[in-house]
């Protein structure tokens, strides 16, 4: 009787840690899905970023960029010479003979 006892808590025990691993798979299989699931996603999100529109619309902003820095680099060179200029003007005032008017 002892030993029928003893086995049947050794199955007993056997089935709960299978049990337990069929729930440790289960939570696997959840783990899974959401990965799944997340993947789906970001590949649906991936393409919406790399949407044709969306590029185009890049390009136009890069475009822009590159015209204003042109811009700014054309100010920028008639700055300098507007202060030569100015330079130029002040020398001459300097030096001019204090007999003109």
């Amino acid at each position: 009787m002892e030993s029928a006892k003893l086995q049947l808590e050794s199955y007993t025990h056997t089935l709960a840690v299978l049990l337990s691993k069929l729930e440790e798979d289960s939570s696997l299989d959840k783990f899974d899905l959401i990965l799944n699931e997340t993947a789906t996603r970001l590949l649906i999100l991936k393409g919406s970023v790399e949407s044709s529109a969306l590029s185009g619309k890049i390009q136009t902003l890069r475009t822009a960029s590159q015209e204003q820095k042109s811009q700014v680099a054309r100010m920028d060179q008639d700055l300098q010479e507007i202060r030569e200029e100015r330079a130029s003007l002040q020398d001459i005032v300097l030096n001019l003979p204090k007999s003109c008017p």
